[in-house]
């Protein structure tokens, strides 16, 4: 055996040996691997990172460009910077990522919060009893009607001052009221539509009414309602002790005894 005959075995000897190890993968995880044994993971990293950004990449929820490759944590998700989007789905379509982008940036510009108008009556009627029917089987049975708030008591309230604020996305799509009782200002019916509730709505519509008033603020809910008395809670509203709660509903509220004893109050001073 000639010396050139030595090497090219050993060589070989060498290749197989390295393979080996991995012989039980795919093909292209094994090349991987033999790759990361032979230049070094660091190496290996630096590397492939540069993979994807080759070409433009789009959030395919907001279209930014400003999204970046979870690796090493997560081999095959994307993280947008923007929007907070976490997922394997990437736009790559420089025409298509553009228009996301043209929609995303539309819908932020429609979604304001504004004073609600007559005009908006019967969507402020329809949301709140769209969203009170999480009170049925919650609230004592001779609590409950159906509707929740007919339109009469609706009109009355607003001809007793409420003063209702939407937010729109171009549509109305949530309410807040706010009542202004002399020495504290009161939040009425607070409602978003079922469909659009976890998205934030309700307290981009509590900051706001926050602004309306320097005044301390006391809103009231039934007992029954956790997950309202938890949102204002996460608010800075804190709730009262029994016998104050009993005087302020009967001060700045108009309504039966019986709904005051299945009632709680939470005051922002």
């Amino acid at each position: 055996m000639n010396a050139r005959t030595e090497h090219t075995n050993k060589k070989k000897s060498i290749s197989s040996n390295t393979l080996g190890e991995f012989s039980h993968t795919p093909l292209f995880i094994s090349n991987c691997l033999v790759f990361v044994k032979m230049v070094g993971y660091r190496f290996f990293l630096h590397t492939i990172q540069w993979i994807p950004k080759m070409g433009r990449k789009f959030c395919p929820r907001c279209g930014s460009e400003n999204i970046k490759w979870i690796l090493p944590q997560e081999w095959s998700k994307w993280s947008c910077q923007e929007c907070g989007y976490t997922g394997p789905l990437i736009i790559e379509d420089g025409e298509i990522g553009e228009k996301i982008r043209e929609n995303y940036m539309k819908k932020q510009e429609a979604e304001t919060i504004q004073r609600c108008g007559e005009e908006d009556f019967q969507d402020i009627y329809e949301i709140i009893n769209d969203a009170a029917q999480a009170y049925k089987g919650e609230i004592p049975e001779d609590r409950w009607t159906e509707p929740y708030m007919p339109l009469e008591e609706l009109r009355h309230e607003i001809l007793e001052g409420v003063e209702f604020w939407g937010y729109y996305e171009p549509e109305l799509v949530g309410v807040m009221g706010v009542q202004d009782k002399g020495d504290v200002a009161l939040i009425r019916h607070a409602y978003v539509l079922t469909w659009k509730q976890g998205h934030g709505i309700g307290g981009k519509l509590m900051e706001k009414i926050k602004t309306q008033t320097d005044k301390p603020m006391l809103v009231g809910t039934w007992k029954a309602a956790t997950w309202a008395i938890r949102f204002y809670g996460k608010h800075g509203f804190k709730e009262v002790d029994e016998e104050t709660k009993n005087k302020l509903l009967r001060k700045y509220w108009r309504i039966p005894e019986r709904q005051i004893e299945e009632s709680t109050v939470l005051t922002l001073l």
